[in-house]
């Protein structure tokens, strides 16, 4: 997990002349689905009990329009037609009475990453994994479309699972915990998330 911030837009109010309520969306991730939101923070702070609604999407198949985005969008002048359903896409789309937002706000999420596809296990379900190599497996097939097989794919996992150290203080060989949050060439990335997994691709 880690605490991210928001790309964020569009913000719109529900009678398009800033009355009303403040629809502010934000988008966390991309790549798939996502766990998603664990908890959040506007202006660093605890959200308020009263004020403001939030509702999370997770980048899943098949997620719909967001009807709160869909009504405001046809509230602006001229009225705009919000018909983004955003596949695999994790966001979120935060309401805010008129009294509750003085001030544009930071928000801020702790965010839980993709779902993966167990190497030794392709046709199963995608859960999330801290394991390195399911991470590198779902990299290089996912993102790049490379044909890596399922049994060099196992091997990899299988050794960063393994534990080390001495019980009752075993843990994992080789977890990850990565934001890919900066820009950089797609070789590059392969290259952390290789030595993460502790192998040669």
């Amino acid at each position: 997990m880690d605490t991210i911030g928001a790309q964020v837009g569009p913000v719109w109010s529900s009678d398009g002349r800033g009355n009303g309520h403040i629809y502010i969306r934000c988008i966390w991730a991309g790549g798939g689905e996502n766990v998603g939101v664990q908890s959040y923070t506007i202006n660093d702070l605890a959200p308020p009990t009263t004020g403001v609604d939030v509702v999370h999407y997770t980048g899943a198949a098949g997620q719909g329009i967001d009807p709160w985005l869909a009504a405001a969008g046809l509230a602006q002048n001229p009225p705009i037609v919000y018909a983004d359903t955003l596949p695999g896409i994790a966001y979120s789309v935060f309401k805010f009475s008129t009294s509750a937002l003085t001030a544009p706000p930071t928000i801020k999420a702790v965010f839980k990453g993709l779902k993966l596809i167990d190497p030794n296990n392709p046709g199963d379900p995608a859960t999330w994994s801290d394991n390195a190599g399911w991470a590198l497996y779902n990299y290089l097939t996912q993102s790049w479309g490379e044909n890596v097989t399922v049994s060099g794919g196992g091997a990899v996992a299988d050794r960063c699972a393994e534990l080390v150290g001495t019980a009752p203080n075993q843990e994992a060989r080789c977890r990850i915990g990565l934001t890919l949050s900066q820009r950089q060439p797609a070789e590059q990335w392969r290259e952390t998330l290789r030595t993460y997994a502790e192998c040669f691709v």
